[in-house]
C-alpha cells in the first residue's frame, strides 16, 4: 500500500474510516522503519517514501 499511498489513491480506503486509519497507522510504522534504514544505507529511500 506504500505504492498506493505515493500515488495519492487513499480514497479507495476512505469507504471505511477504520480501514483508512488502520492503513495510515501501518504506513506510519513502516515509514519510520524505512527512514531509519535509509539513514544507514541509502538516502534515496527517503525520496521514494516521502515524495
Amino acid at each position: 500500500f506504500l505504492y498506493v499511498r505515493r500515488q495519492g489513491t487513499w480514497a479507495y480506503y476512505g469507504i471505511n474510516n477504520e480501514l483508512l486509519k488502520l492503513h495510515l497507522d501501518l504506513f506510519e510504522n513502516i515509514k519510520n522503519l524505512e527512514l531509519k534504514n535509509a539513514i544507514k544505507k541509502n538516502e534515496n529511500i527517503i525520496t521514494q517514501i516521502c515524495p
